[in-house]
């Protein structure tokens, strides 16, 4: 038997071998082809769709049955979790991934703080040696700093004389703190910079600023490459700990992008890697994790304990970040297993650290949602696991917010579709998945049980009936065809898609009920909603209150925050009195643990049927 198999992959026509036996999707992965797959390659999301053109496969026959139709299997569709290669093949991929196109350009908000970063630079002529004075070079350069500044990098020893003599003296001395960084011939203080991270479980945003003047100058965004080792955390988790070199690889596919974005950044500002002196990061607790290689094993199994919650500060070769070597990252600290330094960053760039009068909630939408209630003396904050319809994942019809997706409908007939780009529909975002079941819900085809109504109450909108299928256990309404009629071709809304937005929908609003009754405070008494992440920055709040995601309030009082978590980062970059109220905003938090709250299993059962849709706000 061969060593190896030799496989060409088609659309991209690359070849690529493989061991025999092998995990045809951790080919794929290796080679370093997106493929979808939600589950991490458990085979339970039937998403990971390659076409065997010519070659033999294992395959696994219950999962292809149950995610395939028997033309799709005839045709050789496979899932490419399920097979193993047992010769050469010859392969096409069914569904490319594509990066994200935003529904908005990136904005460059700028921070409106007096710029104070932790990295400094400090010009310096220094006294030349001579016969009376024969000081050190080292202490000659430390007399000029700020008392008590240390040496902690050996690195900066060995051309430490060469540097100081280079430019007859004159030198820019980098310190953090009490540590001095490095030594740089001549003036070189106008070259200052640092990026904010914002480490999303899809999304990475990165964010240049000048450190000098605290402006933003430069933003880009990427989709998280980890996507194709599960949508979620848990499902990385689980690859990280089941796969051969499984943490090494998720950290090493991370730091990876995360360099491209470092690069393209100071190539569109026209300026060196090494003019770049520090990073701050925010992530979910998971993502720090996996960014530094550490094991998740404990932080995934009860009682959920993480490697670390500090503020942590290394230098950047350490990390494997391409800035100056001896710049520094600051990995920000996160509050618990479940609650990350984004959740923190959030409520900084929100201002929840501030006391005050008011009652402010902040809800962060996604697969893992964080909400925080703060009230004139408490800051409260739990995590729940919503799931992931809100990425259209698990969806049937579901995607991404790129261009092709649904984002709302108005039914007339055919259904009138707002699609991203103004394209060609292609399936359902979640926050199209959101409008569109409360317009039905409005028009009364769904009933507040989630059901699908009868027939007989869809009188309103006769046109329309010819569009909803029932048979056996499957029911469904056709938003969009295709090519066909059979549901692999359309765009459709399963009964079970909107089973999966009720269980989202009502895990949020029970822990918002949680915390509510924790500190004694009714919606009437919420002064102000801010949505955080790239959902709630595009969810119309109205819709979300119909379909009972958001909880009853003003919809004026509701502000979309965008990138809230990026935006603390940026904070922590500028200022140091921000960065280390990301400590002591930590200190003051209470963390609330929804699984051993037996109320939430109460407020959730509770807050699972839709409201009815006579909805009054409350003031």
């Amino acid at each position: 038997m061969s060593n190896s198999f030799k496989i060409t992959i088609h659309p991209y026509n690359r070849e690529v071998t493989a061991s025999p036996k092998t995990d045809f999707l951790d080919v794929l992965l290796q080679s370093g082809i997106k493929v979808e797959s939600d589950c991490g390659g458990k085979g339970t999301c039937g998403k990971c769709r390659v076409k065997i053109l010519s070659g033999k496969v294992k395959a696994n026959p219950a999962h292809h049955k149950k995610h395939l139709s028997k033309s799709d299997i005839k045709s050789g569709v496979v899932l490419a979790c399920q097979v193993k290669v047992l010769s050469n093949l010859e392969v096409k991929i069914e569904k490319l991934i594509e990066s994200v196109i935003p529904k908005k350009s990136l904005n460059i908000s700028q921070v409106s703080l007096k710029p104070e970063p932790l990295v400094k630079k400090l010009y310096i002529k220094l006294k030349p040696p001579s016969p009376e004075d024969t000081t050190p070079d080292l202490d000659r350069l430390l007399a000029c700093l700020p008392v008590n500044t240390e040496v902690s990098d050996y690195n900066i020893l060995p051309n430490l004389t060469e540097k100081i003599r280079q430019e007859d003296f004159k030198i820019t001395a980098v310190t953090s703190g009490n540590r001095l960084l490095s030594v740089e011939p001549l003036d070189t203080t106008n070259q200052l910079y640092g990026i904010a991270f914002d480490l999303g479980t899809t999304t990475l945003m990165g964010a240049l600023l000048d450190l000098n003047t605290g402006k933003t100058v430069q933003v880009l965004a990427r989709d998280n490459p980890q996507m194709v080792f599960g949508s979620d955390v848990i499902s990385r988790a689980d690859y990280a700990l089941k796969k051969k070199d499984g943490i090494f690889k998720l950290k090493q596919t991370l730091v990876k992008v995360l360099n491209d974005i470092i690069n393209k950044l100071a190539l569109l500002q026209n300026i060196k890697n090494d003019d770049i002196y520090e990073i701050t990061v925010v992530g979910n607790t998971m993502m720090t994790h996996l960014f530094l290689g550490l094991n998740p094993y404990y932080l995934v199994r009860s009682p959920f304990i993480s490697v670390h919650s500090k503020m942590l500060i290394f230098y950047a070769r350490e990390t494997g970040l391409e800035i100056n070597s001896t710049g520094q990252v600051v990995v920000l600290p996160n509050v618990a297993a479940f609650v990350g330094s984004d959740i923190l960053g959030a409520l900084i760039a929100c201002e929840f650290d501030r006391p005050e009068e008011r009652t402010k909630l902040l809800i962060d939408l996604g697969t893992n949602s964080e909400i925080a209630l703060s009230t004139k003396n408490r800051v409260l904050v739990c995590s729940t696991a919503a799931g992931p319809a809100f990425e259209g994942a698990h969806i049937k019809s579901g995607m991404r917010a790129l261009e092709g997706a649904i984002e709302n409908i108005e039914l007339n007939y055919p259904p009138n579709l707002k699609v991203i780009g103004n394209s060609k529909p292609r399936g359902i975002c979640g926050s199209g998945l959101v409008n569109i079941v409360a317009k039905f819900l409005d028009a009364g085809l769904i009933s507040v049980s989630g059901r699908f109504t009868e027939i007989s109450h869809w009188k309103g909108y006769p046109a329309l009936i010819n569009r909803f299928r029932k048979g056996g256990k499957t029911e469904y309404f056709i938003i969009s065809h295709r090519e066909h009629n059979a549901i692999d071709e359309n765009i459709v809304l399963m009964q079970k898609d909107i089973r999966e937005l009720q269980m989202a929908k009502a895990a949020i609003r029970a822990g918002i009920s949680v915390l509510m009754k924790e500190v004694g405070v009714n919606y009437g008494d919420i002064d102000k909603v801010f949505l955080a992440g790239s959902f709630g920055n595009y969810i119309d709040p109205i819709m979300a209150i119909k379909i009972g995601l958001l909880p009853p309030v003003n919809p004026e009082i509701i502000q979309p925050t965008g990138n809230a978590a990026g935006e603390g980062a940026k904070w922590a970059l500028v200022s140091r009195k921000a960065l280390f109220k990301f400590t002591s905003l930590k200190k003051r938090i209470e963390y609330i643990e929804l699984a051993r709250k037996p109320e939430f299993r109460e407020e959730y059962l509770k807050v699972l049927p839709f409201p009815d849709n006579n909805i009054s706000w409350e003031d």
